[in-house]
């Protein structure tokens, strides 16, 4: 089970909640909501095999991981993505 690494405390990967969190920056980006999903499972099935490969990562690692994944379908949804806590 791979690990991610926080400021103070570790939690375990969850790709479900990858899921949710890339397909609400799609649909920030104003996609579909089914094609947002759709989007955010290509997504995740991407980072499969790094997430496995490695037992530790930090959650920037993840973050930006994941925003160059996502940047290969959606741009500004990457940037969305990767930025969701500055933005908000």
């Amino acid at each position: 089970m791979t690990q991610i690494l926080e400021k103070n405390f570790a939690k375990n990967y969850d790709e479900k909640r990858l899921k949710n969190a890339v397909s609400r920056a799609a649909c920030a980006n104003r996609v579909p909501a089914g094609d947002a999903d759709n989007l955010a499972a290509k997504v995740v099935a991407k980072l499969q095999s790094w997430t496995r490969e490695n037992p530790e990562i930090t959650s920037r690692e993840l973050r930006l991981a994941t925003a160059h994944a996502l940047a290969e379908y959606d741009d500004d949804a990457a940037y969305l993505y990767e930025n969701e806590n500055k933005l908000f």
